[in-house]
């Protein structure tokens, strides 16, 4: 998945249930540092196992410090939202470094239509698993990312007006 679906998708959610808050904007940055692995230990920060216990303490500081859970709760949604979002692009690796393996869901349904004729294959999603490997390529932007950061700044634009 794209840096725009990462980063817009979440903020479409907390504008849609009316939690949108302007200092929360910083915290947005969260919800594309897991892609930073890539360019160091590939994997590490898609991990539930390597990033769930930083967050833990983030929690628990922040109770002691503030005694409360707001900026906790706002920076898990944003980082956790991205690994959500690539389950559901089709692949992270959740476990890892316990192991290589990942999961995500595929999307695999296809319109066929002949000339006398209308099938549909694969209506279902499937859950996926594979083995996490490096790559040299990845998708910075998509159209689904630029229509999510659309969408997110009309919904800005018509809240303001």
């Amino acid at each position: 998945m794209d840096i725009l679906s990462h980063v817009f998708l979440p903020l479409i959610l907390l504008a849609a249930i009316g939690k949108l808050k302007a200092k929360y904007t910083p915290l947005v940055l969260l919800s594309i540092l897991p892609d930073f692995d890539k360019l160091f230990f590939l994997g590490i920060l898609h991990s539930v196992v390597t990033t769930a216990p930083a967050f833990a303490v983030l929690f628990y500081l922040e109770r002691r410090i503030k005694h409360g859970y707001e900026i906790s709760v706002i920076s898990s949604y944003f980082f956790f939202s991205h690994l959500f979002l690539d389950f559901l692009d089709g692949f992270v690796p959740l476990l890892y470094p316990i192991s290589k393996i990942g999961v995500g869901i595929v999307f695999p349904a296809k319109v066929f239509i002949g000339n006398s004729s209308v099938t549909v294959e694969d209506i279902f999603p499937q859950l996926v698993f594979s083995e996490l490997k490096p790559s040299n390529c990845y998708d910075l932007f998509s159209g689904f990312g630029f229509a999510s950061m659309i969408f997110f700044l009309l919904i800005l634009a018509l809240r303001k007006g």
